[in-house]
């Protein structure tokens, strides 16, 4: 028997035994190119890599992601379509020099290759391989490809890495529909040849409902996280400029985030979060502008979509701005803010306006955006109820009496006011004032008018006093 031959009844007999492990061909679907590197750089595209610094973990080949004042970046696209399911990128690290901090990154792109969703994670590698592992519950409706994306952002560092694996679904394929059995003749008799017409395309069914996204990993992919920067960059953005994580300056903790600017342009940092238009959010936290700055806040957009994409509805901003370069930390709130009507979600920014075209930098630490309580509105000076028609005590009660004494103002009836104007007062008893609280204005002469004739009588009984004194009188 030929040794070809026998080799594979061997392997075939040591395979139904269980003797030979066979890894199931499920194993073998890896949507990554060359994730050993045992073909150089082969499907892979960033800055700082090489594969003649690291010893690899398996093979002969290991890629190095090294950071020497610019960040490194080892990075693959796939391009195809991306079916609804769960992904899981596989893999080694090691540090070769300093102390490596590793950004791992799976992007959702749709077909224009805009970013439409990222998942994250940090790994910090010692000096011995480590596995590490990034997984996501589901993709994006309209993602079109997929990005894997490793970052190094610490300073003056190398990682190696080795056996990289991206897991997924199978590419969806559409089942056509059932063909339809003709329907019986109506009649025996012959009908006429119908002319050529035109089949519809088989259309793709609807996802199962286990393959829809589940509501909660759906909302967790779309909450605000990673505020102090503790996890280094993991779910923040930027829009021009260099995302950075710094240890110095800092508000709190041991990171904050940074941008940094070579242009003119105006730059953010964000996040995009899920919004329900019928509450109230607010965005908050500490920045500092750095040299270069002429201007940074907070800024909240307002979009109709489910995922931060489309024209903004409307911006809120920061009540207040940090302006000019250097400074300490500066909180900065914009109090709470009420979602606009159709808004679905939202991107909280730290937003830089450089003052040139030549290097500037804010930094930012401690933020925060959830659901505030409403602001409460000034409420309207409450007109005064005119005062009730006082006593019958003789005396008139002066305006506004009863509100300085703190009493309750109590409206009057109509009826009961025409009725007390209308109504003689008995006799030996103070008369009702109208309800403006003054006296009427045919009375206002009276008491002048007393004091004039008691004045005259007193001179009178006076003048008869002294002349019943006189001799003779």
């Amino acid at each position: 028997m030929p040794r070809a031959i026998l080799r594979v009844c061997v392997c075939l007999v040591l395979a139904a035994t269980g003797a030979l492990d066979v890894q199931p061909l499920a194993a073998l679907d890896d949507l990554l190119e060359n994730g050993g590197f045992e073909d150089g750089l082969s499907g892979w595209s960033g800055a700082g890599l090489s594969t003649a610094v690291c010893a690899p973990r398996s093979g002969s080949a290991a890629a190095a992601v090294a950071n020497a004042g610019t960040r490194g970046v080892l990075a693959q696209r796939i391009d195809a379509a991306v079916a609804v399911g769960t992904y899981k990128l596989r893999g080694w690290a090691r540090s070769q020099t300093g102390a490596p901090r590793l950004e791992v990154n799976l992007i959702w792109v749709d077909a224009s290759g805009s970013d439409l969703r990222r998942t994250a994670a940090t790994v910090l590698p010692g000096p011995a391989y480590t596995s590490f592992s990034l997984t996501e519950a589901s993709s994006p409706a309209a993602a079109r490809g997929l990005e894997v994306r490793v970052v190094n952002t610490a300073a003056a560092s190398t990682a190696c890495l080795d056996d990289l694996s991206l897991e997924g679904p199978p590419e969806a394929t559409a089942t056509p529909p059932p063909s339809a059995t003709p329907a019986p003749s109506a009649t025996a008799s012959p009908s006429p040849s119908p002319g050529p017409t035109s089949t519809p395309a088989p259309t793709e069914p609807p996802p199962t409902p286990a393959q829809q996204p589940s509501p909660a990993a759906f909302t967790a992919a779309f909450a605000f996280v990673n505020g102090g920067f503790e996890a280094g960059l993991l779910g923040w953005e930027k829009f021009g400029g260099e995302l950075r994580l710094v240890t110095s300056p800092v508000h709190g903790g041991a990171n904050a985030g940074a941008l940094f600017s070579e242009t003119a342009s105006t730059k953010w940092a964000y996040q995009t979060v899920l919004v329900e238009p019928s509450k109230a959010y607010a965005f908050s936290g500490y920045v500092q502008n750095g040299a270069g700055a002429a201007r940074s806040f907070l800024r909240i957009s307002w979009y109709a979509s489910g995922d931060g994409s489309g024209s903004a509805l409307s911006t809120s901003d920061s009540t207040s701005t940090v302006e000019g370069a250097g400074g300490e930390f500066a909180y900065l709130t914009t109090g709470p803010v009420a979602a606009p009507a159709g808004a679905r979600s939202a991107r909280p920014r730290i937003v830089l306006t450089p003052a040139g075209p030549g290097p500037a930098a804010v930094f930012f630490d401690d933020l925060s955006f959830g659901e505030a309580a409403p602001a409460t509105p000034t409420p309207a000076p409450t007109p005064r109820a005119a005062p009730s028609p006082a006593p019958a005590t003789g005396r008139s009660q002066a305006p506004d009496e009863g509100a300085a004494a703190g009493e309750a103002a109590t409206a009057v009836p109509a009826a009961e006011v025409a009725a007390a104007r209308s109504t003689a007062a008995p006799a030996g008893e103070g008369r009702l004032l109208p309800l403006t609280g003054r006296v009427e204005d045919r009375d206002e002469g009276v008491p002048g008018l007393w004091l004039a004739g008691l004045a005259l009588f007193v001179a009178g009984l006076a003048g008869a006093y002294f002349r019943s004194r006189r001799p003779g009188g």
